[in-house]
């Protein structure tokens, strides 16, 4: 469907369903041509082959496409019957031993990592660790204001909105977080937090 959207995105061709005897190009009637002149010989699918009377629907109610023009070229090849595109984007891979940056506060701190256009945190919080206590200094806010989307590695912690509803979260807890919350540890055992959205500001001194 991908290599079908770039084809279709790149003709300014249009036909009207009913109506195949003409075509438009920007809102003005043309004439049918079997070929564009110019536009190359080649053969069917390869770079500079004009194709000629074929429609394909773009999805809205009664307009077609007409593909006219080269065809871009994409490496392809067969498997199991599908033809898949060939180029692989490349791998990307920081470990948060050699972090991109680390934020420390009173009793915890925030292990930064960028990779594939993200930032990922790793908070670690230490026994006793309160966000109004330990956070609110920095962020200057009356509570925290960074959504969080990301995994509990290890720990208790109790949140509470700012409506008052509180919930604990615990090690294996998948959590989405929203704004407006204080936080604290529970019990002995530091959390440790892997963060893949509200560590962006978090704790940042300005």
């Amino acid at each position: 469907m991908a290599i079908l959207r770039t084809v279709i995105a790149q003709s300014r061709f249009f036909i009207s369903e009913g109506k195949e005897n003409e075509m438009f190009e920007h809102g003005r009637r043309m004439k049918r041509h079997k070929r564009w002149p110019g536009w190359g010989d080649g053969h069917p699918g390869a770079p500079g082959h004009a194709v000629k009377n074929k429609r394909i629907h773009s999805g809205r109610s009664g307009e077609y496409c007409v593909l006219v023009g080269p065809i871009p070229h994409i490496p392809t090849k067969k498997r199991g019957g599908l033809v898949m595109p060939t180029t692989i984007g490349r791998v990307e891979c920081r470990n948060f031993s050699a972090p991109n940056e680390v934020r420390t506060f009173e009793k915890g701190k925030v292990e930064i990592v960028n990779v594939g256009g993200a930032t990922i945190g790793r908070a670690t919080f230490e026994p006793g660790w309160k966000w109004s206590t330990c956070v609110k200094p920095i962020a200057k806010t009356g509570s925290c204001q960074a959504a969080h989307f990301g995994y509990q590695v290890s720990g208790t912690m109790v949140t509470r909105m700012d409506d008052g509803t509180e919930s604990t979260t615990r090690a294996g807890d998948a959590v989405s977080l929203p704004p407006g919350h204080d936080a604290w540890v529970v019990g002995n055992e530091p959390v440790v937090f892997v963060d893949f959205q509200g560590m962006v500001d978090y704790a940042k001194k300005r």
